[in-house]
């Protein structure tokens, strides 16, 4: 889990998008946050990536493989039911 890392989409003023990064805060994973307000058009490319048009939009990489996780509620399967490697 060590180089494990993850990445979350996010508006600024987001209830769904704070919680997420509040739990990785709490769960002291290593992730990094894009605020997108102010690049919308960056931000309709990463859900068409993804194939998820709501934010966040959470991604875990580890060993330079990116997993696609989802948004907020998720996360918090992801992290609650030991999915994370």
């Amino acid at each position: 889990m060590d180089n494990q890392h993850y990445y979350l989409w996010a508006k600024a003023h987001c209830p769904y998008c704070s919680e997420a990064q509040t739990i990785l805060l709490q769960k002291a994973r290593s992730h990094t946050v894009y605020v997108m307000d102010n690049d919308l058009e960056d931000l309709e490319k990463i859900k068409e990536k993804y194939n998820h048009f709501t934010v966040p939009i959470v991604v875990s990489r580890e060993n330079d493989e990116d997993t696609f996780i989802g948004g907020c509620s998720e996360l918090k399967k992801w992290l609650n039911d030991g999915e994370e490697k």
